[in-house]
This record gives structure tokens, sequence and C-alpha cells, in this order.
């Protein structure tokens, strides 16, 4: 099940696909539109009683989580349900730690200020534990979470911690009106992980980095860039952190951060300064970043679904009176992701992009929505590189390579 947003004109509202159609990548679904209360068929056992979300000032429960915070608004326990069941579930954060805590360090590198991060940065820290308020702001159907409001000297953080439904992702939606000069701005969350690699996702594959500073080499990798998400697993457990946004992460030990704010004053004497708003998500998962979607939740994240009303019938009813779907391509193997879609440079047929995210290699099968007329292999430049094989009308097979970029040039027929 699929959960959109809409808030065009400032209103928060859910609408859900229902579970028979689903929305598939790369396309769309469609069905009559009307009002209506959300339903769960779920087990109990799995859910709040009530079979929705439970939400107040000190705790936060769907049937992905048990959360509960403390009088400062940090999160003291996360209980994660769906494993170690029998035992009440598996506790993410370590005894007395408190999680989503955001610090403020000095930071005043010695050269290039908006760009480099100097390791004595550590040396002088201001935890912002203070909270002016801790106040409900949404107890829906299908979405629920609490606002927590802080000060630090001239600046004001706002976030909404969110639980969903159906998601077992944890959001904070952060707006800061900040006025600090060389101040670096971090989220710490202490994690009951125990792993001697981090993994970081980087442009069409990932990287690992070592959680610890035995070598003068690891110790230089203290600021790790990473694009959607960093993550942190044992063999069957593991927690992903998630951003729309924020490229700066260090995990070390079992305490993952993500960096925020940067607020440097060369070349620019007004970085970062002002109202701004992102989100970064906390995504606790069974199994490693493979088996947990780790990159599936932090796509879903950057690119949300979108909704809109199709012409039709008044009430926004399709003109057919029943549910359709579209997908342009799809692919049947999990871990290839198809990045780009798009006309050729030189206007023969369409091109798309793809990559192997999770180290695998073997075979997979494009699906088009459309006959395949013809199918080459191309390089970035998009010259023919070779011939692609072709299944039935509508589809091409490929056989991958672990982290593979590949191109292929499609001409579609009717």
């Amino acid at each position: 099940m699929q959960v959109l947003e809409e808030g065009a004109d400032g209103a928060r509202r859910m609408l859900v696909a229902p579970p028979e159609i689903g929305v598939p990548g790369l396309g769309y679904a469609c069905w009559p539109a009307g009002a209506g209360e959300a339903s769960d068929a779920r087990p109990a056992a799995t859910q709040p009683a009530d079979g929705g979300l439970h939400i107040s000032e000190t705790a936060l429960e769907n049937r992905f989580y048990r959360i509960a915070l403390d009088e400062q608004g940090l999160i003291r326990s996360l209980l994660d349900k769906r494993v170690e069941a029998a035992s009440g579930g598996r506790e993410v954060i370590p005894e007395g730690s408190r999680a989503n805590r955001l610090i403020a360090f000095e930071d005043k590198p010695l050269n290039y200020d908006a760009w480099d991060i100097d390791l004595f940065y550590q040396e002088k820290s201001y935890p912002i534990d203070a909270v002016e308020s801790v106040r409900i702001v949404e107890r829906g159907p299908l979405r629920g979470g609490v606002e927590i409001r802080r000060r630090f000297l001239d600046s004001t953080i706002v976030q909404r911690l969110l639980i969903h439904r159906d998601l077992p992702r944890i959001d904070f939606v952060t707006e800061i009106d900040w006025h600090q000069h060389q101040i670096l701005l971090k989220a710490a969350f202490p994690v009951a992980v125990h792993a001697g690699k981090a993994t970081y996702e980087i442009q069409f594959g990932n990287v690992e980095r070592a959680t610890h500073w035995n070598t003068s080499w690891d110790r230089a990798r203290f600021e790790v860039c990473a694009q959607r998400w960093a993550d942190l697993s044992e063999g069957d457990y593991g927690v992903a952190l998630l951003n729309d946004g924020k490229y700066g992460h260090d995990i070390r030990g079992n305490v993952m951060r993500i960096t925020l704010l940067k607020s440097g004053i060369s070349p620019d004497p007004e970085a970062d300064q002002g109202r701004q708003r992102f989100t970064y998500s906390l995504l606790p998962h069974p199994g490693d970043w493979r088996a947990g979607e780790v990159t599936a939740h932090a796509a879903a994240l950057n690119t949300p679904l979108v909704a809109r009303l199709a012409p039709g019938t008044p009430g926004g009813v399709t003109r057919n009176g029943g549910a359709t779907g579209f997908s342009f391509v799809a692919c049947d193997r999990p871990g290839l992701v198809i990045d780009t879609v798009k006309p050729a440079f030189d206007g023969r047929g369409v091109v798309v992009r793809y990559y192997e995210a999770h180290g695998t290699r073997g075979p997979a099968t494009l699906r088009f929505a459309h006959p395949v007329a013809s199918a080459e292999a191309c390089n970035l430049l998009e010259d023919r590189t070779g011939e692609v094989e072709r299944a039935g009308t509508h589809e091409v097979r490929l056989r991958v390579r672990p982290y593979e970029l590949g191109t292929v040039r499609v001409t579609l027929g009717r």
C-alpha cells in the first residue's frame, strides 16, 4: 500500500492507494476518488489494540514500533515489534542513551571554511537538550506525530516526529530559523548495533567505511559524504539514516550522526542563515541494508508519489469507472534500479539507464508497456556497444554484474 500526501493549500491530507492496486514504478494508478475512513485488516497482534496509531506527548506507537520520549523530547526507547516478538520486541536504543539528540559544535577549520571540517571540531560541543514545547500535531488513521520546539542561542529548531500506519519509516520533518555562524549542527542516534563497518550510498552504488579509528587512515575519514542513506547493520538487523538533502555523516562505534548545518562565513558570510526545511528519517530493519530495502525507502523519501485529480466525471472518478494502472518499464530483479528513462540524444528511441545496487550478479528482465521493436546496449554517450537479448514482444533480458551501470536504447512500437 502506498501513501500519498497533498498539501498545496497548506492542509495536511493523506491519500491511500488501495492495496489491490498499488502504484507501479515509473507509472501511475487511477481509481475512483472519494472520501472515506482508513481501515486495517492486519492481525491485531501486530498492531496497536485499535488497529491504528497511538500518539501522545511522551509515546508513539504503530504496528512497527513503540517509541518513548523523555521530558526533553528525546527518544529514550524504540522497540521494534517485528523482531523478537516472543520477548516483546527488539530495543533499538541502548539503555541510558538518547536518540535524535541535536548537538552544536564550534566549527572553525584552518582553511576553506565553507568546505572543510577539521577533526578538532569535536572538542567543543553543545547538546541542544532544552525544549520549549512538545505537542501533538497529527493524530490521524494514517500518520501521527508530535512537534518538538527548541531554541539555541538566536535560532529556533522545530521538528515534527512522525510515524506512519503503513511505512516502517520514522520521519523528522525539520524547520530551522538559523542565525548562528561557524556552528556545525548534527543529529545523533546511538543504536544497539555492533558492526566494524558502515555502508554509505554513493552515486550508482555504495561504499563501506570503518566505524573505528584503529589506523590513521580510518581517523582521517571521520566525516563521510553520502547521498540518500547511511546504514549500520549486524548480520540480521540494522538501522539506516535517510535524508532528502543532507550529505555529511559520521558513524563511530554504535553512534550514527548526520550533519544538518555548517554555517561557515567564507566565502559567503550568510551561509545557512534564515529559514530552511528538510527531512531525515530513521529506518530500523530486519536483516542487512539489502534485506531492509534501504535504497527503495530512501528513493521513496526523496521522490514521493504525487496525487492529481484526473479529468473525468464529477468527484474525480475516472471515465472507465474502475481502477487502472500503467508502468512504462519495470524490472524483475531486486536491487536493480532503473535510474533514468529519457529520449535518446539523436531522437532514435528511448534510453533506459540502470544500475545494480546490491553487489550481486545474475539475470534480469526489463518489461516495457509497449512492444519492443529493437534493443541495443550503449555506453554513457549512447554509442552502440552491442546487442541486447529480446524475450517476447515486450521484454529484454540482461545479465548484470555487481554494481554495474548499464544503458539500453530501445525503439518501441504501438
